[in-house]
């Protein structure tokens, strides 16, 4: 019976980061063909982003080493992520930069991220007590993505309804741009940590 359980959570687990892959694979090539349509340097380094993150839960999906290996390392390459994220905030802060969906688009960029963050917070209390330490990674993760995508959000929303009011616009990137920053940072050397403690011992 035990057995089952653990084959049935290997299951899901394995499916979840599947799904996971092809939805950041997806989004990756969306944001990189906007770029490319849109000309926006902006929207490339977006699509870059989210093909790091698929290559992340790419890594996670096919590795065989130890769960707390695999746990240290997403955190350690999240780490170096978001120094990329951080730079690119930066420059987006400091220059007052916003980006205008076409049309109804921000609508709909507003809804999945809402829904992304309602997910992430359903499985930040419903994984909380998980022993997997690769499904820590994946709730872990996933809250680092929703973020990224609130800065988003939130500068396409200052440059949609600001009224072109350019200093408010640059406090509100400089302010969120740098708790989200903050905030993943904190998530990603709290998994270093755990999995260093948690992994110590198991050969590399």
């Amino acid at each position: 019976m035990m057995e089952r359980v653990a084959q049935a959570r290997l299951w899901w687990r394995d499916n979840s980061l599947a799904v996971s892959f092809l939805i950041a694979a997806s989004y990756s090539a969306f944001k990189i063909v906007l770029a490319i349509l849109l000309s926006s340097w902006w929207l490339g380094a977006l699509g870059a982003y989210y093909l790091i993150v698929a290559s992340i839960r790419l890594y996670m999906l096919r590795s065989r080493q130890d769960g707390w290996i695999v746990y240290r390392r997403t955190g350690w390459l999240l780490v170096l992520l978001n120094l990329s994220v951080a730079i690119v905030i930066t420059d987006v802060a400091w220059l007052g930069q916003g980006f205008h969906y076409p049309g109804y688009t921000i609508y709909a960029m507003a809804s999945w991220t809402f829904y992304q963050l309602t997910v992430a917070i359903i499985n930040l209390v419903r994984l909380k007590r998980s022993t997997d330490p690769v499904i820590r990674a994946v709730k872990d993760m996933r809250m680092c993505v929703v973020l990224v995508s609130l800065f988003t959000l939130q500068n396409a929303m200052v440059a949609a309804f600001g009224q072109g009011d350019v200093d408010f616009a640059h406090l509100m990137n400089c302010t969120v741009g740098f708790f989200v920053t903050l905030f993943i940072l904190m998530i990603s050397v709290h998994m270093v940590r755990l999995g260093r403690r948690e992994g110590a011992g198991v050969e590399l």
